[in-house]
């Protein structure tokens, strides 16, 4: 039995650029991108032949010559795949104005929003594609996960009541798929930003769950936001995760490095910074980190 791409996790490609992501202005060569680096969350939509089919459904399609046309929905597809969220939103939405659009059309509304910065739009699609589709652990963990994303920018009572919601599909979606690494990496995130609520060792549990399905793009997630909630010593340890798998990118290492002057550990990572430096001589954020601490 065949499934859209939008009610399973697609696949993560390997294309990412670290330094571009992260702000630094100076490019060291080529050697910057790894051919093995995953992207993003936001951008994980594959176009599988299933989908095709599901489009033709949904467009009516009946007609022998028009079979293989693309349709609306394979389109908007095909343009969110690409980047062009206004053209994936111009198709879409359309398709999603009707109260009988699948719960993958309102799951495809809902990812364009969250591209457009509009949560609580992306919030409103996210519920309706659960609710036409309650066994997906794919869509409740992206209702989950745009919760969250609505919970750091709330307070008080609103934030904690988002919270809850948010950990509540978490756990429905990880307890659906125990194999959905997404649902991991959401409770993490979860307990990083509500930490006081976490079961003891969760951030860490979740982490290592979520490392450990998906071993080349969770780790620098993982590192990323526990950086951003002032977790060094989580960061330095799947920073030096995906930078022992990238050698060729001296960022990752650098990034780790940078998690070590953190932590108060500045021998260990003055000694890292220059083994980066022995390697990549002139990358010029080791050489300004390194120039940046106290003497010895």
């Amino acid at each position: 039995m065949w499934e859209s791409p939008l009610s399973r996790a697609a696949p993560r490609m390997p294309n990412r650029d670290f330094e571009r992501e992260n702000g630094v202005e100076w490019h060291y060569a080529r050697c910057m991108t790894s051919p093995w680096t995953p992207i993003p969350v936001s951008m994980r939509l594959r176009l599988p032949v299933a989908a095709l089919i599901l489009s033709i459904v949904v467009a009516g399609q009946a007609a022998d010559d028009d079979f293989l046309a693309p349709s609306p929905f394979v389109q908007a597809t095909a343009a969110f795949e690409q980047g062009d969220v206004a053209r994936a939103e111009s198709l879409v939405m359309p398709l999603a104005g009707s109260d009988a659009a699948p719960a993958e059309v309102c799951a495809l509304l809902g990812q364009v929003r969250l591209q457009q910065k509009r949560p609580a739009e992306a919030l409103a699609q996210f519920e309706r594609a659960v609710a036409k589709n309650q066994a997906s652990a794919v869509l409740r963990c992206r209702l989950g996960s745009t919760l969250l994303v609505l919970a750091e920018g709330a307070s008080g009572d609103e934030r904690t009541v988002l919270l809850g919601r948010a950990r509540a599909e978490l756990e429905r979606a990880a307890e659906a798929d125990g194999e959905l690494g997404d649902a991991q990496m959401g409770l993490m995130r979860l307990y990083l930003l509500a930490p006081l609520s976490a079961p003891a060792d969760a951030v860490e549990r979740h982490a290592a769950a979520a490392a450990r399905l998906d071993p080349w793009d969770a780790p620098y997630e993982i590192a990323e936001y526990a950086e951003h909630h002032d977790r060094p010593d989580l960061a330095e340890r799947y920073y030096g995760d995906i930078a022992d798998k990238i050698p060729a990118n001296p960022w990752l290492r650098f990034k780790q490095a940078s998690m070590l002057v953190k932590l108060g550990r500045v021998a260990e990572a003055r000694a890292m910074l220059g083994t980066i430096l022995k390697s990549f001589a002139g990358f010029k954020p080791a050489q300004e980190l390194l120039g940046s601490l106290p003497a010895e």
